[in-house]
C-alpha cells in the first residue's frame, strides 16, 4: 500500500503540507490606523434610562457620531460619561426614547446595530483617508 505522500508524485510529507499551505495564503491584517469599537447595551435596571457603552481603541471620541445617530433614531441622551484609558476611550450614554419611555429589547437591538454600522463606516472612511 502506498503512503499518501508518495501518491501523485508529491514530495512533501503529509504533515508538512498544512504548514506550507498556510504560509502561501496571505494573512489579513488590520491597519494600525483603523480603530475598532465594542458596543454594549444594558437595559434599564432602575429608572427608565438604558446604558449604551462604546469602547474605542485609539484616542478618537465617537461622541459626535453617536449623538447625531441617536437624534435621528428618536433617542434622547440623558447623560454622557467619557473616560480616557490606556487602551482607548470608553463612552457611556444614558438614553431614553424621545417621549421618555424605556427602550424595549427589540429597539435596543436596532440601536446597537445602527451604532455598530455607523462606527464601521467611520473606520472605513478613516482607513481610506
Amino acid at each position: 500500500m502506498m503512503d499518501s505522500s508518495e501518491q501523485d508524485g508529491c514530495s512533501a510529507p503529509v504533515a508538512d503540507l498544512g504548514t506550507s499551505r498556510a504560509s502561501a495564503v496571505p494573512q489579513r491584517r488590520r491597519s494600525n490606523a483603523m480603530t475598532t469599537s465594542e458596543v454594549r447595551f444594558s437595559a434599564a435596571k432602575t429608572g427608565r434610562t438604558s446604558l449604551l457603552e462604546v469602547t474605542t481603541t485609539g484616542r478618537r471620541s465617537v461622541l459626535d457620531r453617536v449623538r447625531g445617530l441617536l437624534f435621528r433614531l428618536g433617542v434622547q441622551i440623558v447623560q454622557v460619561e467619557s473616560l480616557v484609558r490606556e487602551e482607548g476611550i470608553f463612552e457611556r450614554f444614558e438614553i431614553v426614547e424621545d417621549d421618555g419611555a424605556e427602550i424595549s429589547r427589540r429597539r435596543a437591538a436596532v440601536i446597537r446595530s445602527a451604532v455598530r454600522k455607523a462606527l464601521r463606516a467611520r473606520n472605513a472612511q478613516d482607513a481610506a483617508a
